[in-house]
C-alpha cells in the first residue's frame, strides 16, 4: 500500500534526526547510533590540528584520503536485480527525494531536522552532484537553507568503498541509520571521506546539507577498491515509495 506524503515525511525525518555543532570526531550520530571508535581516531590523526576554513576562504581542503580504520555495515535489504523491470510508462524509480528548508543565516552548522518543520519545497534529483542552482529549491530560500536527501544506494558489489562528501557549507552522509561521513560547519569547499566495507545489498540513504555562504556545493562520492572516485550514479540511487506523488 501506497504510503501517503505525511506519512513518508515522517518516517524519512527519522533516518538522520538532530545534527548540532558540537559534533566531534567520534561522537554519536543523530539517531544516537555511535560511530565507530576506531574510525573517529583515523579521522583524528587525519585531520590533525588542522582548523576549519572560515566564510572567506574557497579553496578545497581534503584531499579524501580514507582512514585506516574501516568500517563495515550490512545491508538491511539485499541487492536490487540490476535488469530495469519498470514499464515505459511509468517514471523511473531512480534518483533522490530532496527537501529543502529555510534556516537562519546565522546557523553554523546543520540544523535539527526532527523538528525543523515543513519542507518549503520539495524535488527529485538525479544524483548528488549540485552546484550553484539546487534543483526545486524555493527561491525564498536563497539566502539560507537546509536540504535532506532521501532514498537508497543499490551496492551490487561487496567491498572497500571510499565514501565522500563535499560539500559548500556543512554536509553529513548517513547509511541504514548510521552516521557515515560528518562534514558539518560553515566552510568552503571541503571534501571528507570515509572506508566503509558494504556488503551486497540496498541500503537506506540519508544527505543532509545547509548552506548561509555562497558557494553552493554538494556532491557524493564512491570509489571501489581504489579504481578512482566517482559520484554515486543515478542508476544505483533509488527514490522513496511515493516521492514522486509528494513532488507533484
Amino acid at each position: 500500500m501506497r504510503r501517503t506524503p505525511i506519512t513518508l515525511l515522517a518516517m524519512v525525518a527519522l533516518s538522520f534526526g538532530c545534527a548540532n555543532s558540537n559534533n566531534q570526531a567520534g561522537a554519536e550520530n543523530p539517531d544516537s547510533a555511535a560511530v565507530d571508535s576506531e574510525a573517529a581516531e583515523g579521522e583524528a590523526g587525519a585531520e590533525g590540528s588542522e582548523a576549519r576554513k572560515g566564510k572567506d576562504q574557497t579553496g578545497v581542503r581534503g584531499v579524501g584520503i580514507p582512514n585506516k580504520a574501516v568500517k563495515k555495515i550490512a545491508a538491511k535489504k539485499p541487492p536490487r536485480d540490476d535488469e530495469d523491470t519498470t514499464p515505459a510508462a511509468e517514471a523511473s524509480p531512480n534518483g533522490l527525494l530532496a527537501a529543502y528548508y529555510p534556516i537562519d543565516g546565522s546557523a553554523e552548522a546543520l540544523p535539527d531536522f526532527s523538528t525543523i518543520g515543513d519542507a518549503a519545497g520539495l524535488a527529485i534529483v538525479d544524483t548528488i552532484d549540485l552546484s550553484g542552482d539546487f534543483p526545486g529549491l524555493p527561491d525564498s530560500l536563497a539566502k539560507g537553507f537546509a536540504a535532506k536527501f532521501m532514498g537508497s544506494v543499490n551496492v551490487t558489489s561487496g567491498g572497500e568503498y571510499n565514501l565522500c562528501l563535499t560539500s559548500s557549507d556543512g554536509s553529513m552522509l548517513a547509511l541504514d541509520g548510521n552516521l557515515i561521513v560528518d562534514n558539518d560547519g560553515v566552510h568552503g569547499s571541503e571534501q571528507k571521506c570515509e572506508l566503509v566495507y558494504m556488503d551486497p545489498g540496498e541500503y537506506e540513504l540519508t544527505v543532509i546539507y545547509f548552506n548561509v555562504n555562497d558557494p553552493r556545493e554538494l556532491k557524493l562520492t564512491w570509489d571501489l577498491g581504489g579504481a578512482g572516485a566517482e559520484v554515486v550514479p543515478n542508476d544505483a540511487l533509488f527514490k522513496p515509495e511515493g516521492a514522486d506523488d509528494l513532488v507533484k
